[in-house]
């Protein structure tokens, strides 16, 4: 969680969760601009009428029905263990597009999902290589219920060579509200040429104020408090935000850390200055992943036709590809040269 962030062109100076968002979900309708190019998002099928294969009355081509015609979707899967497939609702709307594209079905659907796959590629690249990561020495978690179905090819394109799907893949992101702190933030202008003796009084009243904010909003006191500060060069424009203790010295490791991982060099020579400080009090999550019930399978592995269901894999399992993997809420495709392990907890190890 940081600050500083923007939405729709705009900064937002308030602390929060950067999150690249896309128009790459299973709704996300494929289209022709004016050029006769495809693309594909940001508008959505939504939840309502929902991809056209879903049978409720959706017309236009989505990725979800990309993906059914693809076969990457079993035609008898039921989404969600209630949301049976219509393939042809898929295959008509599809087939609109594929004539106005003068394409094949299937090229179509290939071509849709290539299309959203390099839009998911950018965004990525956007989080981690031009923010001064290397993707190459990360790991990919996919999540969602369509994550699994895009996570190797996207591995691919980033150089990756591992994949993780986590247990409840399908509702990671409502599961993470309940395993979320509950946090208060307070943050003061502070100006600070380095070495300003009152940096240690103002860290503790800021604290001290994060504390009563907490108190005030949740009616307990707060377990802990972090404090992080927004950094500079003396006479740079913009700061970097670093965590951090009331200790000067502390202060420029951190930040000459952090400035040498984004920009590929320091200053040792020039000042800093500390443009704001910021403390947040938190507590322990309403829930932890200790909470959760083990997933235990039940029976032994099934696959049928190359599709296994997740729940009757047990721990230690391996699947090579081409297969897919279903449960409620999620697929999972493993493609041909990759392999997924089953690991203790349930999450799927997926390697390229």
């Amino acid at each position: 969680i940081g600050s500083g962030h923007e939405v729709a062109g705009r900064v937002n100076r308030v602390p929060a969760v950067p999150i690249r968002t896309i128009g790459a979900g299973g709704g996300s309708i494929a289209w022709l601009d004016p050029g006769g190019a495809l693309r594909v998002g940001p508008r959505s099928a939504g939840a309502d009428p929902g991809p056209a294969c879903y049978g409720r009355g959706g017309t236009e081509p989505t990725v979800t029905d990309a993906h059914l015609i693809a076969g990457n979707l079993p035609s008898d899967l039921a989404l969600g263990g209630a949301v049976a497939l219509h393939p042809r609702s898929a295959e008509s709307a599809i087939g609109d597009l594929a004539q106005a594209a003068s394409m094949s079905l299937v090229d179509t659907a290939g071509g849709i999902l290539e299309v959203v796959d390099s839009n998911m590629e950018h965004a990525l690249r956007s989080v981690s290589v031009e923010e001064g990561a290397d993707p190459r020495e990360s790991v990919l978690v996919a999540f969602g219920g369509a994550g699994g179905l895009h996570a190797t090819r996207l591995a691919r394109r980033l150089g990756m060579t591992k994949v993780l799907i986590p247990p409840l893949s399908g509702v990671f992101s409502a599961l993470g509200l309940l395993l979320a702190s509950p946090r208060a933030d307070s943050a003061r202008t502070v100006m600070m040429d380095e070495h300003d003796p009152r940096l240690e009084s103002a860290v503790s009243e800021l604290a001290a104020n994060a504390r009563a904010r907490f108190s005030a909003l949740y009616g307990a006191e707060a377990e802990a408090v972090t404090m992080a500060a927004d950094v500079r060069y003396r006479g740079q424009s913009h700061e970097l935000e670093v965590t951090t203790e009331p200790v000067w010295r502390i202060v420029r490791e951190r930040f000459e850390s952090l400035h040498h991982q984004q920009f590929g060099f320091t200053r040792p020579e020039e000042p800093i200055e500390v443009v704001n400080l910021r403390a947040t009090a938190e507590f322990s999550p309403p829930m932890t992943w200790a909470d959760l019930p083990r997933l235990e399978p039940r029976g032994e592995p099934s696959g049928v036709a190359g599709v296994w269901r997740r729940e009757s894999l047990p721990p230690g399992f391996t699947l090579p590809g081409p297969a897919l993997v279903v449960e409620t809420n999620s697929a999972v495709l493993v493609g041909e040269g990759e392999e997924l392990t089953v690991l203790d907890d349930g999450t799927l190890e997926m390697t390229l």
